[in-house]
């Protein structure tokens, strides 16, 4: 129980503070175009329900100092579901894939959030132990626009509880994103 509560807390502290260094786990220039989605969106499937995002409430955003930089890319549908992909730390703009978890733990992360029109919300996260729970990655990058893949299971957080037997699988994953 107390290595849950830990395991909260630096949940809690990564979404307050996202200051460390990722790696990449390995380059891909061989694979183009970063999947399916159109220009401006974010695509997936949320245990097995088609997820789009609009373009108008799509954004990637960049910001790099002291030789570091962190990339979060968001997109929230029309029925008020959001992805959220942030790699914090990153060391180049290039191509790769990155694990969400396992050494990343703090990292990479990626939510998806179910919202209603009343302001409630309900959040998965993934990491959400110390093991691998998808990756993204990065397949094209340029000063305008960033295009790539991922996969997540992502467990629901109540307050500061992870509940694992809550889980929201994120597969076929693509965005196209303007930076």
């Amino acid at each position: 129980m107390k290595t849950k509560s830990l395991f909260s807390a630096a949940l809690l502290l990564f979404v307050v503070i996202s200051s460390f260094s990722v790696s990449c786990k390995s380059d891909d220039d061989s694979e183009s175009g970063g999947g399916g989605a159109a220009e401006g969106t974010i695509t997936a499937k949320v245990n097995g329900s088609s997820f789009t995002s609009m373009e108008m409430t799509t954004t990637a955003h960049y910001e790099s100092a002291g030789g570091f930089g962190m990339l979060s890319i968001m997109g929230t549908s029309s029925n008020l579901k959001t992805i959220n992909l942030n790699l914090s730390h990153l060391t180049s703009q290039s191509p790769g894939t990155y694990e969400i978890g396992g050494e990343n733990l703090v990292l990479v992360n990626a939510t998806y959030i179910e919202s209603t029109t009343s302001g409630s919300s309900q959040n998965w996260m993934a990491p959400y132990d110390d093991g691998v729970h998808g990756s993204i990655t990065i397949s094209e990058w340029t000063d305008s626009n960033i295009k790539g893949t991922f996969h997540y299971d992502a467990a629901l957080i109540e307050g500061s509880t992870v509940n694992t037997s809550n889980i929201k699988t994120v597969t076929e994953g693509s965005f196209n994103v303007n930076l």
